[in-house]
Parts: C-alpha cells; sequence; structure tokens
C-alpha cells in the first residue's frame, strides 16, 4: 500500500516499522486505560474512531496530489494505533469475559475461529481491491472499510455489554433479565443487593460487638 501511494521501497519499510511500534503502544495504552474507562466506552470509541480514520484516507485517497498521499500514508500508519488502543485489544476482554461459564470455551473457540476465517478472506481479497490492475482503489479502501466499521459501531452500541467490574454471576443475571446491553452499567443486580447487604450485617455486628 505505502509503494503505490508512492514511497519508496526503503521508506516503506521504514514507516511500516513505526506502523508495528504504534501497534505495540497501542495494545500497551489500552492495558493501562481498560479497567478505568470500561470495555464497552473502548470499544464504541474505537470504532468511531476507525470510521472517521478510514473516511478520511479514502477521501484524501480520491486527491491525486503528493500532500493528499502524505495524508494518506498518515491515515494508514495511524491506524495501527487507534485499532490497537481500541477494539484490537479490548475485543479478547469482552470476549472472554461475556460467555456464561459454561459455554465460554465453547465461545471463545468459535469466536477466535470466525476471527481467523475472516482474516485470512481479507488477506486474499484485499489486495485484489486496491492493487493496480484489479480494483485499483489504493488509499480509497478506506471507504470499503469504513463502511463496515459503521456496520460494527452500531452493532457495539445494540449488543455490547460494559462488564467492568462485574462479577460472572452478575454478568449471568443481567443476561437472563434481557437488560438492554446499554443499561448493563447503570443496572443494579440482585448479587450486588445481597453483597451490600451482607456487608451491612458485618458492619452493625462489629459494631454491637465493640459496644459490648
Amino acid at each position: 500500500m505505502y509503494q503505490y501511494l508512492g514511497i519508496s521501497d526503503a521508506e516503506s519499510f521504514r514507516i511500516q516499522i513505526g506502523a508495528q511500534i504504534l501497534s505495540i503502544s497501542g495494545a500497551l495504552t489500552a492495558m493501562f486505560i481498560g479497567d478505568f474507562i470500561g470495555r464497552r466506552p473502548m470499544y464504541i470509541t474505537g470504532c468511531a474512531s476507525l470510521v472517521v480514520l478510514l473516511i478520511c484516507m479514502g477521501i484524501s485517497g480520491s486527491i491525486d496530489n503528493v500532500a493528499a498521499a502524505t495524508a494518506s500514508v498518515g491515515f494508514l500508519t495511524m491506524f495501527n494505533f487507534i485499532y490497537n488502543v481500541g477494539v484490537g485489544s479490548i475485543v479478547y476482554t469482552i470476549a472472554g469475559e461475556i460467555p456464561t461459564s459454561v459455554l465460554r470455551q465453547k465461545t471463545l473457540a468459535i469466536s477466535i475461529s470466525a476471527s481467523a476465517a475472516a482474516n485470512t478472506f481479507w488477506s486474499f481479497v484485499s489486495p485484489y481491491i486496491y492493487n493496480p490492475g484489479y480494483g485499483n482503489l489504493k488509499a480509497k479502501i478506506g471507504f470499503v472499510f469504513g463502511v463496515c466499521m459503521v456496520f460494527f459501531l452500531v452493532t457495539a452500541y445494540l449488543y455490547v455489554p460494559e462488564t467492568r467490574g462485574r462479577t460472572y454471576e452478575e454478568l449471568d443475571e443481567l443476561f437472563m433479565n434481557k437488560v438492554p446491553a446499554r443499561k448493563f452499567k447503570g443496572h443494579d443486580t440482585l448479587a450486588e443487593q445481597l453483597a451490600r447487604d451482607a456487608y451491612q450485617h458485618a458492619e452493625e455486628k462489629q459494631g454491637r460487638s465493640e459496644s459490648v
């Protein structure tokens, strides 16, 4: 892709090394902020950011001048950081926390297999989309993946719940009660109520023993 945008072989290699460093930086950033921001906000914000980035890359790829090509290179390189700080890292946490304990192993196996199948599909199809002599979209391929990310953004808003700070017992209760995904965060579960009652009872018992 870098070469098709007019970047030399040597410079493309150096940019790609920098892109991998950005990927590592994004994953490390996600590791530190995941428990503060939450799974759902990170995933939705990541999808929205990628929509904007990919559409901008498609627009710059539609303009035939040096400045636009440079912008396309920048958008393509920054994709590595934005993807890994949001969607790329948090999906593994979501996939591990959402399934019920009975079906967790099968759910993870299916999700990882589906991901590998999708990656295999795009690794074959993408070159035909952006390579000269075929689709020749080059950076305009951002429109294709940008539209895909819009679908994932809408799906995430409707179906990806917030699991931060929730026990598996609470998650099972929320799913059994068919609580909408966007309301998981503020919903007060029976497990939380029982925990508060037990804590309050322990506090009262300790207070009585101290007074005696």
